[in-house]
């Protein structure tokens, strides 16, 4: 973040480049939260701009052509009634990170306000005496407010650096190292800067010593005036980009051995650190929705096991459940109609002699008995469905696992080794109908077969070529319809050593079928093979391929539940 002494740079170069100038424009991007005024000189055309990014905040002035917008949004025009004033003076206000640039025309005379005082700065347009007259960030006001710098910490002006004070100060600070109770003092300083003037008087920047000498005082004290004399006259940029926090100066720092990168001047080596902060902290960003989007997967994967292994108890009772059936046919005259349970003599419990059977009271006592035999039907028949998906979850979960730790051990060789899994996962929506994680587009929806195997489904010619071979490995079974166009399907297997059921291709080429023109047939023909035995002949059209190897299998076109990825 620039301090008050940057802005004095600032300051001295808008002095230089648009004193006397015509203001013929502004532009407000909300996305790359940055503002400029544009103005006109000659032949030349500068721009004064203020960014409220957290990660690259600051007051620049540079030529008009070298702004950059990354967002790609168009801007809209602020304080339009300054249009075609002049520029009358430019001053830095309060000795603080504020600019003050004053305007005339035939019509008005104003003030605008840059406070760049970092992702809370704003502009303000005020009449010639302070009273606001428009703001351009979401501030209110009242007609006739009088404008009042932000607070800031009550420190010192460097400015009013003297011997006395520095020795005072050297005694009473409650910091342990000189520089830090300087900073701790005084405005428009950093540790860095600090550090230099140190440098700069010979006294190390390191020293514990309270009492400094009248001598090692004097030298401090003008090397800041020095400082502040380079700040006021910038002729070049110097950015730092090596520093643990990257900075930008307008004079070579005598306090770093690293060699800096040079620019025409301050204004564009601020611009550049901007740059350089928002590119570190948007992949600081990506790194923890990543990180974040891994670890849910993860927490997600370990609730659906538990709720299979839940399943699975409930289900591995359903012999029970016949039983009841044949006692509730047995005693079928017994239990009255409209009865909520009924207590008959258990013949099949040793260690009971009855047994209290809950019942619907609007069904018969012969349709309970019904209810019973299905729920039967129902869990003997999902104990092998059940078996599956909890194979194929365990393993899911240990594959989230390895990626898991393998981001927190190297986060940019991991990133890299599961680029396709970890594009999948965060793009995964986050609940039925939420939103989704920033991610590429993907070419393929992702589905879910009734055992928890994925299926990708190809989207159309170029994504289908894509599906088919950068996502669907070799050893994966790879669907199509045949004789007809249609989707690329790839059968996923959660381990190298899957080998799918009878079900699960039948169900997956149920999907292909429904994924083709062949939808609204009853039966339809799908081919299918490893991905190793597709290939793509040299200029075919987009999604044309041949095959080898296939097999083919008759089903009906089956349309997958909705819980795909778009």
């Amino acid at each position: 973040m620039q301090t008050a002494s940057h802005i004095l740079s600032i300051v001295a170069e808008a002095r230089r480049e648009i004193i006397g100038a015509e203001i013929y424009s502004s532009e407000f991007y909300r996305k790359e939260r940055a503002a400029y005024l544009f103005f006109r000189k000659n032949k030349s055309k500068t721009a004064l701009g203020l960014s409220f990014h957290p990660q690259g905040s600051g007051a620049v002035c540079l030529p008009a052509g070298k702004i950059e917008i990354r967002t790609g949004e168009k801007p809209f025009p602020f304080f339009q009634n300054v249009r075609g004033a002049t520029v009358t003076n430019v001053e830095r206000l309060h000795n603080d990170r504020i600019i003050k640039v004053e305007f005339e025309s035939t019509e008005r005379t104003g003030i605008v306000i840059f406070e760049a005082t970092g992702p809370a700065g704003n502009l303000w347009l005020l009449d010639n005496n302070f009273t606001k007259s428009a703001v351009l960030r979401n501030r209110k006001f009242e007609s006739g407010d009088k404008y009042t710098p932000p607070t800031g910490a009550s420190k010192k002006p460097l400015e009013e650096l003297n011997r006395e004070l520095l020795q005072e100060i050297s005694k009473s600070s409650s910091e342990a190292l000189l520089f830090r109770a300087l900073v701790a003092n005084f405005g428009g300083l950093n540790d860095t800067l600090a550090r230099e003037a140190l440098c700069r008087a010979n006294v190390n920047p390191d020293s514990g010593r309270r009492d400094i000498s009248s001598d090692d005082a004097s030298n401090i004290v003008n090397s800041f005036e020095t400082l502040l004399d380079l700040f006021g006259v910038p002729e070049r940029g110097y950015l730092y980009s090596d520093l643990p926090t990257p900075q930008a100066f307008p004079f070579k720092l005598k306090s770093i051995n690293s060699e800096p990168v040079r620019f025409p001047s301050y204004s564009l080596a601020q611009m550049a650190l901007s740059g350089l902060r928002k590119a570190s902290g948007e992949s600081k960003d990506n790194e923890r929705t990543i990180r974040k989007a891994v670890a849910s997967a993860v927490r997600k994967q370990e609730k659906t096991i538990a709720q299979i292994e839940k399943d699975q108890k409930e289900a591995a009772n359903y012999d029970r459940r016949r039983q009841i059936a044949d006692l509730i046919k047995t005693n079928l005259s017994k239990i009255p109609a409209g009865a909520e349970s009924v207590t008959l003599d258990d013949l099949y419990d040793e260690n009971s002699d009855s047994v209290t059977i809950k019942l619907d009271p609007k069904l018969t006592a012969a349709e309970n008995a019904d209810l019973y035999y299905r729920k039967f039907q129902k869990g003997r028949d999902a104990q092998p469905a059940l078996a599956r998906r909890l194979e194929i979850s365990r393993t899911d979960l240990a594959r989230l696992s390895e990626i898991d730790t393998a981001l927190a051990d190297s986060f940019e060789s991991a990133s890299a080794r599961y680029e396709s899994e970890i594009n999948e996962i965060i793009s995964r929506p986050r609940s039925a109908g939420g939103t989704r994680e920033t991610a590429q587009r993907l070419p393929y929806r992702i589905y879910t077969l009734s055992t928890g195997a994925k299926v990708f489904v190809g989207k159309h010619g170029t994504d289908n070529d894509e599906t088919t071979f950068k996502h669907i490995k070799p050893y994966e079974l790879w669907f199509h319809a045949s004789q007809c166009s249609g989707s690329h399907v790839g059968l996923k297997f959660p381990s190298k050593s899957f080998a799918p059921s009878k079900e699960e291709i039948e169900e997956t080429a149920g999907i292909a079928a429904w994924f083709s023109k062949a939808r609204n047939n009853k039966t339809a023909p799908v081919n299918y093979t490893e991905r190793r035995y597709v290939r793509k002949p040299r200029k075919a059209k987009p999604g044309l391929v041949t095959i080898e190897r296939e097999k083919t299998i008759m089903v009906s076109p089956c349309e997958p539940s909705a819980n795909a990825n778009s």
